[in-house]
């Protein structure tokens, strides 16, 4: 079990051009998206973006992106749901709808700034 001071300290991080992505800015490029899979996702990075991370995990988990269940895998450590961790961590990912949208994830704590990836998401329980 993972200490929950801990996991209140993961922070994950939005980048877009080396900037931090803030709601607003989400919610911008979310009006001018036409592909439903990729409104789903952007919605789910906007709930991210607010710390809303159990909706988020709705709204990825209606997108058929298929970075989004390292997402969810990453969200569900985030909010101490292992069943839901040991579910989406073990699938299959390729980067997509983040390399689609040209935005960058990363996982800070105190000491650390780890990319986004399934690798580092599945040594999450030793990293934390």
């Amino acid at each position: 079990m993972v200490n929950p001071t801990k996991l209140k300290k993961l922070k994950i991080v939005l980048e877009k051009n080396n900037t931090s992505l803030k709601a607003e800015e989400i919610e911008e490029i979310l009006q001018h998206e036409k592909n439903e899979d990729l409104k789903n996702f952007l919605t789910g990075l906007k709930h991210i973006s607010e710390r809303h991370y159990t909706e988020a995990i709705k709204w990825l988990q209606l997108s058929n992106c298929k970075d989004a269940s390292a997402l969810i895998a990453l969200l569900a450590f985030k909010v101490g749901d292992m069943f839901l961790y040991e579910e989406y961590a073990n699938e299959k990912v390729e980067k997509d709808c983040i390399k689609q949208l040209n935005i960058s994830i990363y996982l800070s704590t105190d000491t650390k700034k780890i990319p986004f990836s399934i690798e580092n998401i599945k040594k999450l329980p030793e990293i934390i």
